[in-house]
C-alpha cells in the first residue's frame, strides 16, 4: 500500500510541478486576491488531478484514444480561455488584494477545476501509470490518495510563494499582474494555435 501511495505521489508531482498556465493562474489568484482565493484555486486543481487520475485508470484505453482524437479541440478551447484570462489581467488594475465572496470563491474553484483537466495531464498519466505498473485493478485507492498528496504538496508551494509575494511585494503587484497577463496570452495562444503552424 505504501509503495502504491508513493508512486501516486510521484505522478501527482509530475503532473503539478511543470509551471503551466494553471499553476500561474493559482499563483496570480493568491497574490492578487489573497490566500483564500489561492486555496480555492489550488484545491480545485488537486481535485481535478484526482478526477483525471481516476478517469485515466478506469478508462486507460479510451482516454488514450480520446486524447489522440479530440485533444486538439480541448487545446484550442483551453488556450483561448487562458488568453482571455490574460487579457483580463492586463486590463484590470488592482493593487491591493480584494477579498472574494463565497460565490466568487466557488466560481474560481470551478474555473480552475475545468482548466486543470487537460490533454497534457492525461498524457503524463498515460505515460507514468504503465511505467510504475499502476492499473485500475492494482492499487487504485492508494494511487488516487498519492496523486492527491503529490498535487497538494506542490499546491502548498504555490500558496506559500503567492502569499509571500502578495505580502512583501505589494508595490509591484500591478507590474506582476501585467507580466502574468502577457504570459497567459502567450501560453494560451501558443497552446491553441501551435498545432496549425
Amino acid at each position: 500500500m505504501f509503495l502504491t501511495v508513493l508512486k501516486g505521489i510521484l505522478v501527482g508531482l509530475a503532473v503539478a510541478i511543470p509551471v503551466g498556465p494553471v499553476g500561474l493562474f493559482c499563483l496570480e489568484r493568491t497574490t492578487s486576491c489573497g490566500w483564500k482565493t489561492g486555496l480555492a484555486s489550488t484545491v480545485s486543481m488537486n481535485i481535478a488531478d484526482l478526477f483525471t487520475a481516476l478517469l485515466v485508470l478506469v478508462c486507460m484505453a479510451l482516454a488514450s484514444e480520446l486524447t489522440a482524437e479530440y485533444g486538439y479541440i480541448v487545446k484550442i478551447i483551453t488556450g483561448l480561455i487562458f488568453a482571455g484570462i490574460g487579457g483580463l489581467l492586463i486590463t484590470t488594475r488592482r493593487d491591493q488584494p480584494k477579498p472574494y465572496t463565497p460565490a466568487q470563491l466557488a466560481a474560481t474553484g470551478v474555473t480552475t477545476f475545468l482548466l486543470s483537466i487537460s490533454p497534457a495531464t492525461v498524457a503524463i498519466m498515460l505515460a507514468l501509470f504503465p511505467l510504475f505498473n499502476i492499473t485500475a485493478q492494482y492499487g487504485l485507492p492508494g494511487t488516487l490518495v498519492g496523486v492527491f498528496i503529490g498535487s497538494a504538496i506542490w499546491s502548498l508551494v504555490i500558496l506559500l510563494g503567492g502569499h509571500y509575494i502578495g505580502k512583501h511585494l505589494k508595490e509591484h503587484l500591478s507590474t506582476m499582474k501585467l507580466v502574468a497577463g502577457v504570459i497567459f496570452v502567450f501560453l494560451g495562444l501558443t497552446s491553441a494555435f501551435y498545432q496549425f503552424i
